[in-house]
């Protein structure tokens, strides 16, 4: 490690919880601190005496960790109350890592929590039951889980979800992934982009949306994985099921999205006999 203890020591110290688990995220701008606070702001907690069980340090070449550059040097250091400081990973461009915040890939939450490359909804008639909406990035995901929300739906999580207990899935209210081609399906989110962070990536601008910040409903702190719908890109609508609990959805998230909810939500109900 080339940044000395001291320097990470007067960073600024953001506290999070994660499940149980605590981690203070040591931030080296107003900048980041303003982002890391908006990102995670179900997760931030006010009491901060004692150790955490994590601390995680960010710092750049730049002013700020999170200015979007794709060619400054980015550092991410990790201490424990019984390890000392050590570098997890430096980076230009994207990181090579899945990030450790939140620590998922470390004990305790790695052996209580394992994540799923998913989106998930609970359903209106049944709030304690929700559906896990899987597919390649590009997909659909969050697409159709916006029309599910619009639609009574309450937010669980998108792109990670997090599951304990084989199918017990944890409400991870972190911002929902909103692309330029998102808005032309759901032009109703572009008052709520002022206060959300953006970065730029190949298919153009991607907004970070609280679900806080939107007219949505909020699921409980823990759901049963009761549906699994597979997402794949197609130019005509296809509702299959594949299994007791599960269907393969090929729809065009430009033309299909509320299609797609009416007959989603038809189906499942159905199979719950409700």
């Amino acid at each position: 490690m080339d940044v000395a203890p001291h320097a990470l020591e007067r960073l600024s110290r953001l506290r999070l919880d994660f499940w149980g688990t605590t981690v203070d995220a040591l931030l080296q701008s107003s900048a980041d601190l303003a982002h890391f606070s908006y990102y995670f702001q179900d997760h931030r907690r006010t009491e901060t005496s004692g150790p955490a069980d994590f601390e995680i340090a960010f710092t750049a070449e730049s002013e700020a960790f999170t200015d979007g550059s794709t060619d400054t040097l980015r550092s991410i250091f990790l201490r424990t109350p019984e390890l000392d400081w050590s570098c997890y990973e430096k980076y230009r461009g994207a990181a090579r890592k899945p990030s450790p915040l939140p620590p998922f890939s470390f004990p305790p939450l790695s052996g209580m929590v394992r994540t799923v490359h998913a989106s998930a909804a609970s359903a209106p008639w049944a709030p304690g039951q929700a559906v896990l909406l899987h597919g390649p990035s590009l997909a659909g995901k969050s697409v159709l889980l916006l029309e599910l929300l619009r639609a009574g739906w309450g937010f669980v999580s998108d792109d990670t979800v997090p599951i304990e207990r084989e199918r017990r899935l944890l409400s991870y209210r972190r911002p929902i992934g909103v692309r330029e081609r998102t808005l032309d399906v759901h032009p109703w989110l572009r008052p709520f982009l002022a206060e959300a962070p953006s970065f730029r990536t190949p298919t153009g601008t991607t907004w970070a949306v609280h679900p806080a910040a939107l007219p949505v409903r909020r699921a409980p702190e823990r759901t049963e994985w009761a549906w699994t719908v597979v997402l794949s890109p197609a130019a005509e609508f296809e509702l299959q099921r594949i299994g007791e609990h599960s269907w393969r959805l090929a729809f065009d998230p430009a033309r299909h999205a509320r299609q797609a909810v009416a007959e989603l939500s038809t189906t499942l109900t159905a199979s719950t006999g409700t």
